[in-house]
């Protein structure tokens, strides 16, 4: 099993280009659970390498030999048609084949408990049987990967509370220990975490006392002279679930939206942060997609503006009046999906081999595909 030298692989302290790898790197499988490196091997000439194009356009290159754990366009069918709302949907528009001969019939067969088919699991494949058959025969995109679980990073040394540092991020003064918001229940909050917070000169602005030492601390800063732009740091990004939810959550109550329909929107005009933020999505386990257009005041060009539409099964805000309109439930299955779009040959290059212990799969890319050893 080859992958491109230059592949992105998530470790537990990080991104690390393939090349770079060693032995004592832990990686993560599709559960999100941490896997151990066995061996890698360099290659200055590859095998036949496969490049594979997924539907958010990002793009992979492994060799033929390796296998992505899929589902088809059937399967994914089958799942829909076995579960239990759509049965309920279908009993309540089928109308009764009952011919009202023996309605005592009628009354048992609709109280019988029924024993259904197992739902269809993702199988692994290997990359020929998906090249020959990556559209369906109504130009569907037939295969699919299911999102990956959320990556459980070892615990980090953290010393600022991350749904703090997320509004700090979101709508805090980059030079300064203060926030601008309108909203009582983040100033209520930041209280609760023994910060004393005062009024500032502006209508909105809110200064908060120890603030800027906690930043600095935690590398969110720099000095003055610096100009440190935000960015979320590799300190926060690969900590445990709750930490992440927790920074999640304060990005979205300031910088975040929810529109009618429940999707989330994450929307500023700095790139590094908004790049920050996907990430932390992807490491979430929630499918995210990234919009760039331009950002207008009174119809002038200002700057770029990044956005970041998704939806998420768990909470991704704490203001009640976002909170109220977020969609938890009733997904279409799409939500939960990564579709292959194309298969083609790639030229011969340096590749890395490497081998897990055991029989796990493991993540690569920035998009996170399972693949594994045929």
């Amino acid at each position: 099993m080859s992958i491109y030298h230059q592949t992105l692989i998530i470790t537990d302290n990080g991104w690390k280009k393939c090349e770079d790898l060693n032995k004592t790197d832990i990686l993560f499988n599709d559960e999100g659970k941490k896997v151990k490196i066995k061996n890698i091997i360099k290659e200055d000439v590859s095998c036949q390498l496969k490049e594979i194009t997924f539907s958010d356009n990002e793009r992979l290159v492994i060799s033929s030999d390796v296998s992505l754990l899929t589902m088809n366009y059937k399967e994914r069918m089958q799942i829909t048609r076995l579960s239990d709302d759509f049965r309920e949907k279908r009993r309540l528009t089928r109308k009764s084949r009952s011919k009202g001969i023996r309605p005592d019939l009628t009354l048992k067969n609709s109280d019988r408990t029924y024993e259904y088919k197992e739902k269809p699991k993702s199988k692994y494949r290997i990359i020929e049987e998906i090249q020959n058959n990556v559209l369906e025969k109504n130009n569907r995109k037939n295969y699919s990967i299911l999102i990956n679980k959320p990556i459980k990073f070892s615990k980090k040394n953290n010393s600022i509370d991350p749904y703090l540092a997320g509004v700090w991020l979101g709508d805090g003064d980059t030079y300064q220990s203060a926030i601008t918001t309108a909203d009582e229940e983040i100033l209520n909050a930041i209280e609760k975490l023994g910060y004393v917070v005062k009024k500032g000169s502006g209508k909105y602005s809110y200064r908060i006392n120890g603030l800027w030492t906690d930043l600095k601390l935690n590398g969110l800063v720099g000095t003055v002279k610096e100009k440190k732009p935000k960015k979320i740091t590799e300190q926060l990004l690969r900590n445990t679930v709750e930490v992440r939810k927790e920074l999640l959550m304060g990005l979205m109550d300031t910088d975040g939206s929810i529109d009618q329909r429940g999707q989330c929107e994450f929307s500023v005009v700095n790139k590094e942060l908004c790049e920050g933020f996907l990430d932390l999505c992807n490491c979430l386990g929630i499918k995210a997609n990234l919009r760039v257009g331009d950002a207008k005041l009174n119809g002038k060009y200002i700057s770029k503006r990044y956005r970041v539409k998704f939806l998420s099964v768990f909470p991704v805000v704490k203001l009640p009046r976002k909170l109220n309109k977020q969609k938890l439930i009733d997904f279409r299955p799409t939500v939960f999906h990564k579709y292959i779009s194309k298969i083609i040959n790639f030229k011969k290059t340096k590749t890395i081999k490497i081998k897990i212990e055991g029989d796990s799969n493991f993540l690569i890319g920035k998009n996170l595909i399972p693949i594994k050893e045929n």
